[in-house]
């Protein structure tokens, strides 16, 4: 696995490294704060998953009526998504909606449903998103 970034604090220096190689000095203070973040909310990472999962789940409604899922393989998480991911979580769940109808046609035998989106269905699944996230902060939420 590819290291993508990682930041960390050396006495009064921050520094960040992206791809393992570049590094970066910022002059912030250090503090006693954790680096995850100051607010103690959810990292960009988290974020996106939420917005996946978003996404999955608005796919999965869509085809349901198409789709016979052949395997269900779901690891034990729990889901939590948090106000602070909100308009992250949307964009995420926008942007991952061709993958995650490519991926569920392909554990799935479907009847009457092209193999690739159109650009209107498309459009209507991402509308979907911010009313999907908003359901999951409402169950899920902290």
């Amino acid at each position: 696995m590819k290291l993508q970034s990682i930041s960390f604090v050396i006495g009064a220096l921050a520094v960040s490294v992206t791809d393992g190689a570049d590094a970066k000095k910022s002059s912030k203070k250090a503090t006693n704060a954790p680096s995850v973040s100051p607010y103690f909310g959810p990292t960009d990472q988290e974020c996106y998953e939420s917005g996946k999962e978003a996404a999955a789940n608005v796919v999965a409604v869509y085809t349901a009526p198409y789709c016979t899922v052949n395997i269900f393989a779901s690891p034990k998480v729990k889901l939590s998504i948090e106000e602070q991911c909100r308009g992250a979580a949307i964009e995420s769940c926008k942007v991952y909606i061709p993958d995650a109808y490519k991926e569920l046609l392909e554990i799935s035998e479907c009847t009457e449903i092209d193999d690739e989106l159109d650009s209107i269905t498309r459009e209507s699944l991402e509308d979907e998103c911010e009313e999907t996230v908003d359901a999951f902060i409402s169950i899920f939420g902290n």
